[in-house]
């Protein structure tokens, strides 16, 4: 078993946990969902995917179940966590209870910080509420590099949990 020891800036050394898969590293075979596929389940879902929004959102939030994979996707409101003031916008998330971190791909990351700045490899964002979760950028070359994946840190944080209408399709994420 291998440690990776890192030390922050302030010195103070850091240790991976055994087990632990760096966010760059992970990968989930989501073939089905593209970002052309993303701007269907948009249009399907009445939703303006990166256009502006409200924030904060609300809980509980709907969502759809799409077939025929039965991807659980759902819209949430989400902005940049920021001393400036940040607008926020629609992003369109399949939430996958087996991937520990929560990823943005490159469109929505572009879409909270502006398309000229610096893509970073992680972002504070708020999603929904005013608690913020530190997201990833899809990694590229991923199976999923166009998509935006919840995950099980957000759900956990956040408290809710998907609950489904199999016979509507839909779910509501409370």
């Amino acid at each position: 078993m291998t440690l990776h020891n890192h030390s922050d800036s302030s010195g103070h050394l850091l240790m991976d946990a055994p087990g632990y898969i760096k966010p760059d590293l992970q990968d989930l075979l989501l073939t089905d969902i593209t970002a052309k596929e993303l701007r269907v389940i948009a249009e399907a879902m009445e939703v303006d995917y990166l256009g502006p929004a409200a924030f904060p959102g609300m809980f509980p939030a709907a969502g759809r179940i799409w077939v025929p994979n039965h991807r659980l996707m759902v819209t949430l409101v989400c902005r940049r966590q920021t001393t400036k003031e940040a607008s926020a916008c629609n992003i369109i998330f399949l939430i996958d209870t087996g991937s520990p971190t929560t990823f943005l791909c490159q469109e929505a990351m572009e879409a909270l910080i502006g398309k000229d700045s610096h893509l970073p490899q992680s972002l504070w964002v708020e999603i929904q509420s005013e608690e913020a979760i530190l997201t990833h950028i899809s990694p590229k070359g991923s199976h999923f590099a166009d998509v935006n994946v919840l995950g099980m840190d957000f759900l956990a944080q956040n408290r809710v949990f998907p609950i489904p209408n199999w016979m509507k399709r839909t779910f509501i994420l409370q």
